[in-house]
């Protein structure tokens, strides 16, 4: 395990900073926006996004900012959740009703005459609905 020269261990084993805390404790300017944004996000993601940024940036105290990135974790960590379930749900559905698709989980993706080879996407796509 490598140390960080710009942290110290405490008693309680948690890694404080050698640095005087100015540097940490000055809010950052928002410069979160990819260039990649609105090329990837959809747009109920990009409202989230700004929703985000404007409550962080809203926050007085550095307390209220932590406390807001946790409630904003939680949403986030529950939409994946929910997500999952509904990937899980959808090849459920598919595994049960779908004789060709049932066939090719159990004995392998790749047909050799198939002229579209997405043996690759199908294996991701039931791994994501197996997580």
């Amino acid at each position: 395990m490598s140390v960080n020269p710009r942290f110290k261990r405490t008693r309680r084993g948690v890694e404080a900073p050698t640095e005087p805390l100015s540097e940490i404790n000055q809010p950052c300017s928002d410069s979160t926006s990819g260039e990649d944004d609105e090329l990837i996000l959809r747009s109920e993601q990009l409202g989230r996004l700004e929703y985000a940024r404007r409550r962080l940036l809203s926050c007085r105290t550095d307390d209220d900012r932590f406390d807001a990135c946790a409630d904003i974790r939680d949403e986030i960590l529950a939409e994946v959740a929910a997500y999952r379930y509904f990937v899980g749900r959808i090849e459920s559905t598919m595994y049960k009703t779908c004789t060709e698709y049932r066939r090719r989980k159990l004995y392998g993706w790749s047909v050799e005459d198939s002229e579209n080879d997405d043996e690759e996407r199908w294996e991701q796509f039931v791994d994501a609905a197996e997580e």
